[in-house]
């Protein structure tokens, strides 16, 4: 699977393993978010600033349009061999994605919330506060 040929594979195909490369290695979150501050590709930061290591982001690519980046592979309750599939983002960064689509609105910008997972897909079974947040009234 890739971009360019989503979903699973044709009936007949045979998925492909990885090519094991030891260069690539796990990332924890605040180091993936340091690695594309410091990428030389754009945009500069890729949306993330440079104050912190918060894995959500706001940012303005032209003028009246506004980007909101959410992490949605937030997992207040870790489970050591737990599957997490459904997304979640912590009571924090729904607070802050609030003041941002309220301070947009202020602003008369349009607004892309980009996440991982799809709106539907953020239980509070597994402990994501924007279950609880009616997306029409965003």
């Amino acid at each position: 699977m890739s971009p360019a040929h989503p979903g699973p594979p044709d009936l007949f195909n045979i998925p492909v393993s990885v090519t094991p490369n030891p260069e690539r290695v796990y990332l924890q979150r605040g180091e993936f978010v340091r690695a594309l501050q410091a990428s030389t590709t754009s945009p500069p930061g890729h949306g993330f600033g440079t104050s912190d290591d918060r894995p959500y982001y706001s940012v303005s690519p032209l003028p009246g349009l506004r980007l909101i980046g959410l992490y949605t592979d937030d997992v207040p309750f870790a489970l050591v061999r737990f599957p997490y599939d459904q997304g979640c983002i912590s009571a924090g960064q729904l607070d802050w994605f609030r003041g941002e689509l309220e301070a947009a609105t202020n602003r008369g910008e349009l607004v892309i919330v980009a996440t991982h997972h799809p709106s539907s897909r953020l239980e509070v079974l597994y402990g994501s506060t924007v279950a609880r947040l009616n997306f029409a009234r965003c």
